[in-house]
Formats: structure tokens, C-alpha cells, sequence
């Protein structure tokens, strides 16, 4: 167990809550420890993990039949022994749900108000289970995990390296990398920069404020950025059909000529920039319509303010 120096404004709040009777209502000194587990999972098909805050970390790897855990638990209070009474108060869990192995954590009586806990789990696992992890502040990163994958943090960045199944990925503030062979992908950020390289399949992308960069080979794609510039290269795509949008920032998509997809481009304050031969192409204004390959779903791409560039 470490103690952990309090901040020179932490002490100040001490005081002044000893000496003029402040209401000081969160913790000044901090505690460390960690704890380890080796649980079995030979019948097991999935992992989810779940904290409060803090941050979690998974790893997959070959031919393994463990899941290894290293549970850090940041414990704080008032003084020494508050933070230390806070410490024994958090109570780590493993349980199985079916197929699944769950954990987390909670408080084992009542939490006082001066208390507060961070608690973040590191985790090896066999690679190809599913795994679900949710945090409220903390980053969530995965390495090699080769199943499917459903993460969601409410203020921190997202990571997952080597990604195999369906990718399913939520954060409030913070941004999404995502890269490896995914199947489905939704990634949405209300704040944050996305990045998916490598899917096959369907793809949602989605952030309020950030660029997006996408890679891979989809059927159906929206991309959403309400603030940032967007690049999708889809020249893997056989058929190829959704919506490319920005509100404010350039659009620049890549595609095969012999994708098959019916294409609407508009801009309403910029220029539009193609080298791939549209098909029967129809131009109104600031909109381009026409089709390459044999036609088919509609993709549509569009910025409020940005130029858009279609090429190869």
C-alpha cells in the first residue's frame, strides 16, 4: 500500500475545513494497492468488466485457458486513516453469469462523503472471447481481443488494436482508435477524434467535434461529424451504400471505379473535386449526381462548409 502526497490546494481545503468549519466533501489524501487474481476459463465464452473510475486495459492472447487480473485501487479520505478505512470499503468481485466472467467492484457499507475510490482493471484473457468493459472516467484499451468488442466510458479515450468480431464503442469526451479485421463498427464520440482501419461490413461513425478516418471495406457507412473534416477510404467496397457528412470541414472519399453505387455530392459553401468517372452524371447547383459501376444503393456526401474531393 503507498501513500500519496496531497496537492498543496487539497491540504489548503483541509484546513479550512478544520479551522473555519468549510464543508471540505472529497477525499486529500490517497492510498495504493493492488491485488491479483487467476480465474479459470476453459468453459468460458466472454469477459465484462466494469468500474466507476478508472482505467481498463485487456489483452488477448494464444492458447490460454486463465484470465490473469491486476485489480490498482486508489483509495482517499480526510486523513491517513479515513483513506485507509476507504480502502477496506472497496470490495473487488469476480462472478460468473453463464458463460460469462464478470468484474467489478463496489462499496461494502455505506460510502462516506469523504471518501472517493479509483479502481482500474488490467486484464489477460483468451483472445477470442467477447468482452464488455464500462467506465465512467477512464480510458478503455484493448489489445488482440478478437472477439466482439462492446466498450463505452463517459470520459476517456477508447483503443482496441487487432480487433477481430463486431466493434461497438461509446464515448462521451474523448477519442476512438480502432483498427485491426472488424466485421459491424459503430463508433460514436460526443467529443474526439475517430479512427477505424480495417472493417468488413456495416459502419456507423459518429462525433460532435473531431475529424473522422475510416478505412475498410463496407456495405452500408455513415460517417457524422457535426465539427471536423472527414477522409474514408472504402476502395475495398463491392456495393456501397449510407451518407458522408460534415457540418464544417472537408470530405475526401476514395473509391474503386468498379464499386457499384449511386452517388449524390453537394456542398454548400465549397468546391467538389472528382477523378472518378460518374456515370450518367447530372449537375444542379452545387450537387452532383451520377453513379459508378453498376448503380445501386445511394451514397451520400455532403458538407455545410469544406470542399469534397472524390478520387481514387
Amino acid at each position: 500500500m503507498r501513500l500519496v502526497v496531497a496537492r498543496s490546494s487539497s491540504i489548503a481545503a483541509l484546513l479550512c475545513g478544520l479551522t473555519l468549519g468549510c464543508a471540505v466533501q472529497y477525499p486529500v489524501v490517497w492510498i495504493e494497492a493492488t491485488q491479483d487474481m487467476t480465474l479459470p476459463a476453459s468453459d468460458l465464452e466472454g469477459l465484462r468488466v466494469e468500474t466507476h473510475n478508472g482505467r481498463i486495459a485487456l489483452e488477448g492472447r494464444e492458447e490460454t485457458d486463465q484470465i490473469q487480473v491486476t485489480v490498482t485501487k486508489r483509495a482517499g479520505g480526510l486523513t491517513l486513516p479515513d483513506a485507509e478505512e476507504c480502502m477496506d470499503a472497496v470490495e473487488v468481485f469476480a462472478r460468473r453469469e453463464g458463460p460469462t466472467q464478470r468484474l467489478g467492484w463496489r462499496w461494502n457499507i455505506i460510502r462516506r462523503h469523504t471518501w472517493g475510490a479509483d479502481v482500474s482493471f488490467a486484464v489477460v484473457l483468451p483472445g477470442e472471447f467477447d468482452c464488455r468493459a464500462s467506465t465512467h472516467n477512464g480510458a478503455i484499451v484493448s489489445e488482440q481481443v478478437r472477439g466482439n468488442c462492446h466498450f463505452v466510458t463517459h470520459n476517456g479515450r477508447i483503443e482496441a488494436e487487432g480487433v477481430q468480431g463486431d466493434v461497438h464503442v461509446r464515448t462521451h469526451n474523448g477519442s476512438i482508435v480502432a483498427n485491426g479485421s472488424a466485421k459491424d463498427v459503430t463508433a460514436i464520440s460526443h467529443n474526439g477524434r475517430i479512427q477505424v482501419r480495417g472493417f468488413d461490413g456495416d459502419a456507423h461513425l459518429e462525433t460532435h467535434n473531431g475529424a473522422v478516418v475510416a478505412q475498410g471495406r463496407a456495405r452500408q457507412i455513415r460517417v457524422i461529424s457535426h465539427s471536423g473534416p472527414v477522409e474514408a477510404d472504402l476502395r475495398g467496397s463491392v456495393s456501397l451504400g449510407g451518407a458522408i457528412t460534415t457540418h464544417n470541414g472537408a470530405v475526401k472519399v476514395l473509391l474503386n471505379d468498379s464499386t457499384n453505387a449511386t452517388i449524390r455530392v453537394g456542398t454548400y459553401n465549397g468546391s467538389v473535386t472528382t477523378d472518378i468517372p460518374l456515370q450518367d452524371a447530372v449537375v444542379k447547383r452545387s450537387v452532383v449526381t451520377g453513379h459508378i459501376g453498376e448503380g445501386g444503393d445511394l451514397l451520400e456526401i455532403a458538407t455545410h462548409n469544406g470542399a469534397i474531393t472524390l478520387t481514387h
